[in-house]
């Protein structure tokens, strides 16, 4: 990564942290990190992150530069990825696909009409009883991240320090000595999702009691993480094949 794509990757994290309120500008102790509501959020501006449907596919709602404008990504069971504007209005985001005017709303798993969303929550229904995403409680599938290996954004992806990396399976956030932890999703305020972790022999540990970090996501590939053990430090993926076959694991 050329020092100009650092230097915009910093901007945009620095520009996201400080434009937030002072209660979300510094990590949180473990006392007062906050557990994610359990009633969904009807406003489009919450729905920001991805969305899971069976057999990975896909839904991601990232803001745009344009107030209440948004760009959708579906990604499909094959790979292929399919990129929409989409706009939101009151409770609903509304899009176009294939000349198809659709509409976005929070709803549960149960009337996307897939078998194995049932009994989720929080979901966005598409068209009910046919297409809906939903996410998973206790994990940190929201994140709109490349499923793989991170690496600071000043180090070189062909050898880049052991102890640095971080990697996404998908479900957690974690570095690789951590990688049976969970991280499950506590906070949400736009494009900064507040983890918990929860690891070892206490699976039934609050998020409560757990400490947090704060993920701040500039792109599906770049991220700021944020805890209360270290400053903000900024993160590239790493393709596989650009990384030594030693720091692949767990996400090989």
């Amino acid at each position: 990564m050329n020092p100009s794509s650092i230097h915009r990757l910093a901007m945009v994290c620095l520009l996201v942290l400080t434009g937030c309120t002072s209660a979300v500008n510094r990590p949180q102790t473990a006392s007062t990190v906050p557990v994610a509501a359990a009633t969904p959020s009807n406003r489009p501006v919450d729905w920001i992150g991805r969305w899971h449907a069976p057999d990975g596919r896909f839904l991601q709602i990232m803001p745009t530069a344009q107030p209440d404008a948004y760009q959708l990504t579906f990604g499909a069971d094959d790979g292929t990825q399919t990129r929409l504007a989409g706009m939101a209005s009151m409770d609903r985001l509304y899009f176009t696909r294939r000349g198809e005017a659709l509409a976005l709303r929070i709803g549960r798993g149960e009337e996307t009409g897939l078998p194995a969303l049932a009994g989720r929550a929080p979901c966005l229904i598409v068209a009910p009883g046919t297409e809906g995403y939903c996410r998973t409680p206790g994990t940190a599938d929201a994140l709109p991240l490349t499923p793989g290996a991170y690496a600071p954004v000043t180090a070189d992806c062909w050898a880049p320090p052991a102890a640095s990396m971080v990697y996404f399976d998908g479900q957690a956030l974690e570095p690789a000595e951590a990688a049976r932890c969970q991280t499950p999703l506590v906070d949400q305020q736009g494009v900064i999702f507040s983890l918990a972790r929860r690891c070892g022999s206490a699976p039934d540990t609050p998020p409560a009691a757990m400490g947090q970090r704060r993920v701040t996501v500039a792109d599906d590939q770049r991220f700021a993480l944020d805890s209360a053990t270290h400053d903000t430090r900024l993160y590239k993926y790493c393709p596989a094949a650009q990384l030594p076959a030693s720091l692949r694991s767990p996400m090989q």
